[in-house]
């Protein structure tokens, strides 16, 4: 189930759908140099929009969406290094 939740939220990294500041790119490049300011920033930007897709979308509880996203930014930071972003 958190392989779901994490696809999606690779797929909003790549796409850089959320209009930000910051790049997605320098935040994956702050998660691999395992600098806290990566993590910090991934929840800062993308953590609240994808808690009220999880309520909205999928109709889960406030404990259920919270952990799915706290569960899918941990798998995130994990298993980034996996990944080659190509623009």
């Amino acid at each position: 189930m958190v392989f779901c939740y994490f696809i999606n939220i690779v797929t909003c990294l790549h796409y850089n759908i959320i209009d930000t500041m910051t790049d997605y790119k320098d935040i994956i490049e702050l998660i691999d140099k395992k600098d806290p300011k990566g993590l910090e920033e991934l929840y800062n930007i993308y953590g609240s929009r994808f808690y009220a897709y999880s309520v909205q979308r999928w109709h889960l509880t406030e404990d259920e969406a919270w952990d799915v996203v706290y569960k899918t930014l941990e798998t995130l930071v994990l298993k980034l290094s996996n990944y080659k972003f190509e623009s």
